[in-house]
């Protein structure tokens, strides 16, 4: 596509991926990704594919998706924890200490690789090499829900 120029088009019903859209994370290929009430939906301009409960998610609700470095996507859904999609398939994401039992709004990776999570009820968490560390809330804070993680200019969170 020339420089400066834009390309938008509109799906029709039979193209639109199923359920309210809640994310959306473009891939490198020029599809996007797109997490709705219904489960995954992998958009591309002829065509989607979607992943649902009970053959690919444990739960239907994707709540956020984080496209990563290494071409994998991060999933947070209504359930506790987050499922990374790699090459097809979609497992969760295992670390020790393991995640806390609660659902996770916003997935950021930050430039050294670490990716960075927050969770419903207040705190974020960094998971690197697959060790988990969570950094809670701050002592006296107010609960509060992250719902987006960006990585700033200099490598900070």
């Amino acid at each position: 596509m020339p420089a400066g120029r834009q390309d938008v088009r509109r799906l029709s019903p039979a193209r639109r991926a199923p359920g309210a859209v809640r994310a959306l994370a473009p891939s490198t290929d020029g599809s996007v990704w797109v997490g709705t009430l219904s489960g995954l939906t992998h958009v591309w301009p002829t065509r989607f594919t979607t992943h649902r409960t009970g053959r690919d998610l444990a739960r239907d609700f994707v709540w956020q998706v984080q496209a990563m470095r290494d071409n994998s996507l991060w999933l947070a859904t209504n359930a506790p924890g987050v499922v990374r999609l790699s090459d097809g398939v979609l497992t969760p994401v295992a670390t020790r200490p393991p995640l806390p039992d609660r659902q996770v709004l916003a997935i950021g990776e930050s430039r050294d690789g670490s990716t960075w999570l927050a969770f419903r009820g207040g705190g974020i968490g960094q998971v690197r090499d697959g060790k988990f560390q969570y950094e809670g809330l701050l002592p006296g804070a107010a609960p509060v829900e992250v719902r987006t993680i960006l990585d700033a200019r200099k490598r900070e969170l």
